[in-house]
């Protein structure tokens, strides 16, 4: 949900009794890069992760158990700006624009709904609308219910007290483990989209606790100037991964290092580094990143043998790739490639 959902995450159930190796099986995570590693970094590293921590936990309101762990200060200035936030509809303006330096799974958006209010009457409220911006298959009830919670939180802590009338719509079915778990705001599922909003067409222009123009007004050129150095440095590691590909392509077998890289880039070293550190990334994380998805493409769409592929992606000893593979998904090459191609594995 944050930026930091892989530090906040894997220590949290470290604190829990389970092993970092275990949660982080599968991933191309660095154990010594958990508390910086941005979620935007890799998203089949963050989908992997949540998995196993939904396998090992078995629990699978796991995501209400995590969002209550998500502080407003997780999210650094943002959360400051939030805490000073006039109103409910500053505080989801707020979101609007200045999410992505933290998540990258949903896009906020404001729009007008039309309800029935709690005297049965007809009104139109504005509603926070989140929308995928990636695939979330299999842990999208982990996301969503951990981002309620968090929301639910939130909007508590900024008007002062439980508000009534806050409503959550979800798009999936009613899982089967939320007639077990509590939650205090009423949740409707099955709906068209991921709404959140309050029944009260009053309450979003409400003053709140501790609104504070002034200190807003001075924090967003700050957030501004964030936004600025996510895009430059997003620009950077999309043109390094772009580098990378083309490398393989090339088929000689000589992936980019990172002195090199700089001199493809035009960057300075020092520039590269602040780039993948605000991805959450060091080189030989980008990397294995990079070889992983070249290397499950190449099993999925092409007839290349094995040995090539491995050849191509850096490895000069075909067993090294084969044990990097597995690391990677759990299965060899070959068995990963019947999978995806429907036919019997190579010897």
């Amino acid at each position: 949900m944050v930026r930091q959902i892989v530090g906040i995450l894997t220590r949290a159930l470290e604190d829990e009794g389970y092993a970092l190796e275990d949660l982080l099986e599968g991933t191309t995570i660095s154990p010594a890069r958990v508390d910086t590693m941005g979620e935007h970094s890799d998203w089949r590293d963050f989908q992997q992760l949540v998995r196993n921590a939904l396998r090992l936990t078995q629990n699978p309101a796991l995501g209400l158990w995590f969002g209550r762990r998500v502080r407003l200060a997780s999210l650094g200035l943002l959360g400051f700006a939030a805490l000073s936030s006039p109103s409910l509809m500053d505080l989801a303006g707020l979101f609007t624009r200045y999410l992505s330096l933290h998540a990258t799974h949903v896009r906020v958006r404001i729009e007008p709904i039309d309800v029935v209010d709690r005297h049965g009457g007809a009104c139109r409220v504005p509603a926070i609308r989140l929308d995928e911006d990636k695939p979330h298959d299999d842990i999208a009830v982990f996301l969503m219910e951990a981002t309620l919670r968090f929301a639910a939180d939130m909007v508590q802590t900024v008007w002062g007290s439980r508000i009534e009338g806050l409503h959550f719509e979800l798009t999936y079915d009613e899982p089967a483990h939320w007639n077990s778990v509590a939650f205090e705001y009423p949740v409707r599922f099955s709906c068209p989209a991921h709404r959140i909003f309050v029944l009260d067409p009053e309450a979003p222009f409400a003053p709140l606790l501790n609104g504070d123009t002034v200190s807003l007004r001075g924090m967003q050129p700050l957030l501004e100037r964030d936004l600025r150095r996510q895009a430059e440095a997003r620009g950077i590691v999309a043109r390094a991964r772009d580098a990378i590909r083309n490398a393989y392509r090339a088929g000689q077998g000589d992936l980019p290092g990172a002195v090199e890289m700089e001199a493809l880039l035009g960057c300075s070293g020092r520039d590269l580094r602040s780039a993948l550190t605000e991805a959450g990334l060091d080189y030989r994380q980008l990397m294995s990143q990079a070889r992983r998805q070249l290397a499950e493409e190449s099993l999925t769409h092409t007839q290349q043998a094995i040995p090539d592929i491995a050849l191509r992606l850096g490895y000069r000893d075909t067993a090294n790739f084969r044990r990097a593979f597995r690391g990677w998904t759990g299965l060899s090459p070959s068995a990963f490639r019947s999978e995806q191609q429907g036919r019997k594995p190579e010897p």
